[in-house]
């Protein structure tokens, strides 16, 4: 938006035969009118879309796998023990983090 916006106005202008201080001025306010929506835009987060679940359908996969229940319990143990340097053979699907795998502190 900040860029498509004063460039689509740019091409108007131009279009239309504005001289060239015309065109400059109007792709500041243009650019800075952009910069404003998208700030005041950019914090608003569809109610549909509120939950990292509700985001899963739109992120890529890199193997093209569909993102099910049991692909994302794998892949969060996965990341689990790497990052805690243990077994994944010492993870279970029903750990909890501070009881089971002591991560209280």
């Amino acid at each position: 938006m900040q860029i498509g916006l004063p460039t689509a106005g740019l091409i108007v202008l131009y279009a239309a035969g504005a001289p060239g201080w015309t065109l400059v001025a109007g792709a500041f306010v243009l650019w800075f009118a952009a910069a404003i929506a998208t700030d005041r835009l950019g914090d608003i987060v569809p109610e549909n879309l509120r939950t990292v679940g509700a985001l899963a359908p739109y992120v890529r996969v890199g193997d093209r796998q569909e993102w099910s229940r049991d692909y994302v319990l794998q892949r969060v143990m996965q990341i689990t023990a790497q990052q805690l340097g243990i077994p994944l053979e010492k993870i279970l699907p029903d750990h909890h983090f501070v009881r089971d795998l002591g991560l209280d502190s």
